[in-house]
């Protein structure tokens, strides 16, 4: 049964579900959400589908505060466990009504049930399967007028790639929110899951709460082995002082440093801010940090001119030795946080290499790096779909399989053949690099 009160339903902000294979087809389901604390309403009495046919109804539980994310934040954790009755790839969904009030995208965010999904593969009876590992909490504040950056890295204990997606955040287990409207500037970056955002929405920075949502796919080689989508209410305030993060190393647009083993590099990174009374902290975050002698790094106070605005900054001298014991295909994630305390945040994220390997093209599409400003219409759709000046069109569906793939004539594509669902859609606009989306097909 879903709860009614509307004007007491608003205790769900965010959240996802992950899931290991214990062996024999036995799975543990976990689903930690970020609650309202201040709503009278707790987590429970939600359905839980197990993707075989199988449901549960979620049992109450208590939030556990969470004031380190910011005012009126908690979160729960709801584990059970779930025999499948054969091998095979299943989407495990949980929904329960509602979703915080006020989310300025997403008109009548009180009445919207809340969802989320993730899907996953058991090879075998012993297949150690883990859904990611998300590096680190999510801030939820950020200012008004200011840019956005925030992570999404996860590991993978599997050895599976992750690749990273703007989603539509979900209210049914096989229906996106509608309406919802994601601001023009939001992007992912595909390799290294730092999402960023002008703070811009209708042409102006609006305070109040937002909703967005990535899907993380992990990728074994070609095949798309599952994927996890995560919920994140982002809270712009009117906040002074202001702070951004940068650094001082020349890279490309997925920060990728190649460092071989036994060799070694550094990076300087600033958290900066516009006021000198403003306290931060800064943390470095990777799963390197476990591994001894891998990743060093010192902090120190400093100010400097930019302009005729006299900053000060945090400043991280990071190191980076390579050893042989890292030594790997693909890459490590390294974020660095800067916290202008209590709770104003901003990430910059890297990815390191140990070997000189081109994974500039994506194994589902051949496209590369996922940053423009082609913003198909309209959407949701309901036929023909404005591409732009797109040359090559592809769609996917949710679990990752090539639908359509075409050169579009006249900047239109035909969607009839497909059913009514939410996909995503990769463009292609020589020289500039593709991108993709999450599209509706009503």
């Amino acid at each position: 049964m879903f709860h009614c009160l509307v004007g007491a339903a608003t205790h769900l902000r965010s959240g996802h579900i992950s899931i290991k294979h214990l062996g024999n087809r036995e799975c543990r389901i976990t689903i930690k959400v970020y609650t309202n604390s201040g709503s009278a309403i707790r987590f429970g009495e939600g359905i839980l589908d197990f993707g075989d046919g199988i449901t549960h109804t979620s049992e109450t539980v208590e939030n556990t505060p969470r004031p380190d994310l910011g005012p009126n934040i908690a979160t729960v954790e709801y584990s059970i466990t779930h025999t499948y009755p054969q091998l095979g790839s299943y989407l495990v969904s949980y929904v329960e009504a509602n979703r915080a009030a006020g989310i300025i995208n997403s008109p009548n965010s009180v009445e919207t049930r809340f969802c989320i999904q993730s899907y996953f593969t058991i090879q075998s009876n012993t297949d150690s399967y883990q859904s990611p590992i998300f590096l680190q909490e999510f801030f939820f504040k950020s200012e008004a007028n200011n840019d956005f950056a925030q992570t999404f890295a996860a590991v993978d204990s599997n050895g599976y790639r992750l690749l990273y997606f703007l989603a539509v955040p979900l209210k049914e287990r096989e229906a996106s929110i509608n309406p919802y409207h994601t601001p023009d500037s939001l992007s992912i970056n595909v390799y290294n899951g730092l999402m960023t955002w002008d703070g811009i929405f209708n042409n102006a920075s609006h305070v109040g709460s937002y909703l967005f949502a990535a899907r993380i796919y992990q990728y074994n080689g070609d095949n798309m082995i599952g994927y996890v989508v995560r919920d994140l209410q982002v809270i712009l305030v009117d906040a002074s002082p202001r702070g951004w993060i940068t650094d001082t190393k020349a890279l490309n647009e997925n920060n990728r440093m190649v460092v071989p083993p036994n060799e070694e590099d550094s990076v300087k990174i600033l958290f900066n801010m516009s006021d000198h009374s403003g306290v931060a902290d800064v943390e470095v975050i990777s799963e390197l940090t476990n591994v001894p002698g891998v990743i060093s790094y010192s902090t120190y106070d400093s100010t400097y001119q930019s302009g005729t605005l006299d900053v000060k900054a945090k400043v991280v001298k990071l190191k980076i030795k390579s050893i042989a014991n890292i030594d790997r295909d693909f890459p490590y994630v390294i974020t660095v946080r800067g916290t202008l305390l209590p709770n104003l945040s901003k990430d910059i994220t890297y990815l390191l290499y140990t070997r000189d390997i081109d994974d500039s093209i994506l194994p589902i599409t051949g496209l590369t790096d996922l940053s423009t400003t082609i913003t198909p219409f309209p959407n949701p759709v309901d036929r023909y779909l404005n591409v732009g000046e797109a040359k090559r069109v592809a769609i996917f569906s949710a679990h990752g399989i090539k639908l359509i793939e075409e050169n579009p004539v006249n900047q239109i594509i035909d969607l009839q053949s497909l059913p009514a669902g939410v996909y995503i859609l990769f463009l292609e606009q020589s020289p500039r690099p593709p991108k993709s989306y999450s599209v509706i097909k009503r």
